[in-house]
């Protein structure tokens, strides 16, 4: 008996996804979220994606990095205390080393040797 097991799951199909449309789709493994997915609240929707509520409209904004430790991200959300999330290059991630809410409308973000990333802000 070999210990090589292969666990055959089929990929997830969202109702309209197949053939014909609106279908039902079917059951299977979901696709993984992307970076950033959860910041900007989306959620796994019945046709298969991952995809921001109807009618709520992003409510995050996102700032590229590159050569630097420290961003300061604009934003319209009204909030001091925003959730703020730092991913490096590869999509993983990271802690931020501080945050500092520099009014109603922007924070500072701090992260150390990370020098290339993204940065979600949401609230």
């Amino acid at each position: 008996m070999s210990a090589d097991l292969t666990l055959g799951i089929d990929v997830f199909i969202g109702d309209g996804a197949g053939s014909p449309p609106a279908s039902g789709g079917a059951p299977g493994a979901v696709p993984a979220p992307a970076p950033g997915d959860r910041a900007a609240g989306k959620y796994l929707s019945a046709g298969g994606g991952w995809d921001v509520p109807p009618g709520t409209g992003p409510r995050y904004y996102s700032a590229s990095f590159s050569a630097q430790t420290s961003v300061t991200v604009t934003h319209n959300l009204g909030n001091a205390a925003p959730i703020v999330q730092v991913y490096d290059s590869g999509g993983l991630q990271i802690d931020a080393e501080s945050i500092t809410a520099t009014g109603s409308n922007a924070v500072v973000v701090n992260f150390g040797d990370v020098t290339k990333g993204t940065i979600a802000v949401m609230g």
